[in-house]
């Protein structure tokens, strides 16, 4: 398995300043399982326009959407390739929605790595991992 740390650590780290009330806000169990159940799109959508209607400040919502980012990618490595594909895209609209460039890049990053199927070969659960290939 291929370990990523840079890439785990830049979707996390650029809302690292986040209050810890709004880093516990989102349900992201539940929105795993809406992705799971092909719900995505709707329910990446919905946390993007909460975010933008609370006063929720930037750092704190690309902690969020860094956080749903890691969950759906691990999301795809056991997803069949109709979820993928609803993956990538969510994982391209929590891109769009960043206001962190490196984070953005490093989401659209992750998309690449799901549309081409390889999720199950790259590890984001241990940012600190070295992998030897």
């Amino acid at each position: 398995m291929k370990s990523i740390p840079t890439l785990a650590m830049t979707l996390v780290l650029a809302g690292a300043t986040a209050t810890p009330a709004m880093a516990q806000s989102l349900d992201f169990t539940r929105l795993v399982s809406q992705c799971a159940r092909g719900a995505c799109d709707n329910a990446i959508s919905s946390v993007v326009a909460r975010l933008a209607t609370q006063e929720t400040s930037a750092e704190d919502a690309n902690l969020q959407f860094g956080r749903l980012a890691i969950e759906l990618f691990n999301l795809a490595k056991t997803a069949d390739d109709d979820t993928q594909a609803r993956l990538v895209r969510s994982l391209t609209r929590l891109a769009e929605a960043s206001t962190d460039p490196d984070q953005a890049a490093a989401m659209l990053v992750v998309a690449e790595i799901v549309a081409r199927g390889e999720a199950g070969l790259y590890d984001l659960s241990d940012p600190m991992s070295v992998s030897p290939s």
